[in-house]
């Protein structure tokens, strides 16, 4: 089985070599069902080839790199992030012991994955349909590993190869099982319960929001479907946090977004499932009620404690840039449970005052793309975007987000940022419709006759709303007997 991998391994690394682009499409395949177990210790540092991948591919990438890459918001973001991951933990390199060097380089290293996730898929997606190919790859991979959560439940041992070693954790998968534990068994898949629960909750809101907003039979039950699976793994992951985050996004979209009867009854079937496929309504019943030590008090009373162990005991000579989450772990005995108080322990001011400029950042782009873009799916995906944020912040109240990288989100903020610069560029010309048919930058057409720069209709209120003024409304311009318009920039206003 470990020569399988191997082999499976380097033909993948090739391929990404060759052909970026499909390197792109196994990426979150190969992510999401690495054999974390049979590949423990393989290599050097306990260094996964998943890690190697997405190193090898952002160096294919730099062959074919667009000029606008590295000046891009979501690359700006990222690298931004990363430098304060950086500083911190040079900060703790100086401060530390030495026998954490180890661990907190690999902490390091595994940063990298936000600003590589970023450089990759602005450099792979260079037009609408690969953005929707990128994205559905993406939900191929999410799928795998609700699936291979699913397997987890009913029979652990099937994909004990796939579980987090217990070197790092007390009890995995199948030793629960073997030690007569099945109650207390949560789905993690090849993740831990909390990463799984942000990226099933990640999918299904985006999933969610693109349904509502598409025409037609086939998108909209596609996209049912894959949100009613991540809704069962969210489910079954029994993660609180990430589960009250769902509610708390989808409340959003109820109150703040358009189409809210379908956002309603997504709401509902949401509840739904989880209630009815899961025990996940047992589970908290039993935690709330419980005056045992697994009661949900206790459980907030260990939390309070752990906050209070972070808040008590600051050193100030490291106030400003932090120095690193595993110095802390190692000078804390323990993690901080909370990404905001994580976040400020981990790197210090400046790293919660990057963290909070890209939180903003990336939501004031979903709500941007949202409002500028006629197309449903992309449009679905700026509001996704913005609703998975903000279930990230409810979410990161009682877990430690966002200390590494949450790479379904980064992914998001890429693909969101590449339609805006898209949009902006005015290099798309839309069909009235959900089809894109690209104009030469003259105004002709793409058989090389010629065609007519269209304009767009823009109200004051999608102005006083922050909206990048292409509205939803084209003027109609016959271009080679087909209605098309092309995003003029500037902009034409017909009030």
């Amino acid at each position: 089985m470990t020569i399988l991998v191997f082999a499976v391994c380097g033909l993948i690394l090739v391929i990404s070599m060759v052909s970026p682009r499909w390197g792109g499409y196994l990426l979150w395949t190969a992510m999401y069902l690495y054999p974390t177990s049979l590949m423990h210790g393989k290599l050097p540092l306990d260094v996964r080839f998943t890690d190697l991948f997405i190193v090898f591919l952002g160096l294919a990438c730099l062959r074919v790199l667009p000029p606008d890459v590295l000046s891009s918001r979501s690359f700006r973001m990222a690298a931004l992030w990363y430098g304060a991951v950086l500083i911190a933990n040079l900060v703790g390199f100086a401060t530390g012991p030495s026998y954490m060097y180890a661990s907190a380089t690999k902490q390091v290293a595994r940063c990298l994955y936000a600003p590589l996730i970023v450089l990759i898929l602005n450099t792979v997606i260079q037009s609408h349909a690969e953005c929707r190919r990128q994205l559905w790859a993406l939900y191929i991979g999410a799928l795998a590993a609700i699936g291979l959560a699913f397997v987890q439940i009913k029979r652990p041992e099937l994909v004990s190869i796939f579980e987090i070693p217990s070197e790092t954790i007390r009890l995995t998968a199948s030793e629960r099982v073997g030690q007569d534990l099945s109650e207390t068994l949560r789905a993690s898949g090849g993740l831990s319960p909390s990463a799984l629960g942000l990226l099933c909750g990640t999918i299904s809101v985006v999933a969610l929001r693109i349904l509502v907003n598409a025409s037609g039979f086939v998108p909209r039950l596609a996209h049912g479907l894959i949100a009613f699976a991540a809704l069962l793994g969210i489910g079954y992951t029994v993660t609180r946090g990430a589960i009250l985050g769902l509610m708390v996004a989808l409340l959003y979209g109820i109150v703040f977004l358009p189409r809210r009867t379908l956002m309603v009854i997504g709401m509902v079937t949401a509840l739904t499932v989880m209630v009815a496929k899961t025990d996940v309504a047992d589970r908290l019943s039993k935690r709330v009620s419980s005056t045992e030590g697994a009661g949900l008090s206790t459980s907030f009373e260990t939390r309070l404690a752990i906050w209070k162990t972070f808040l008590r005991e600051p050193s100030p000579h490291y106030f400003l840039f932090g120095r690193g989450a595993i110095p802390e772990f190692v000078r804390i005995q323990g993690s901080a449970h909370s990404m905001y108080i994580g976040a400020l322990s981990y790197t210090g001011l400046f790293g919660i005052g990057v963290l909070a400029w890209v939180i903003i950042k990336a939501w004031r782009m979903g709500l941007q793309l949202s409002r500028s873009d006629p197309d449903p799916f992309t449009r679905g995906m700026g509001e996704g975007l913005a609703m998975c944020l903000l279930m990230s912040l409810v979410h990161g109240i009682s877990s430690d987000l966002w200390s590494s990288a949450e790479v379904p989100i980064w992914a998001l903020i890429a693909m969101v940022d590449w339609r805006l610069r898209s949009i902006e560029r005015g290099d798309d010309a839309m069909m009235l419709g959900d089809g894109y048919s690209p104009l030469g930058a003259d105004g002709s057409s793409g058989s090389g006759r010629p065609g007519h720069a269209g304009v767009m209709r823009f109200s004051r209120d999608n102005r006083a709303r922050g909206g990048v003024p292409f509205c939803a409304q084209p003027v109609a311009v016959r271009a080679d007997k087909e209605l098309r318009v092309r995003l003029t920039d500037p902009p034409v206003a017909l009030e």
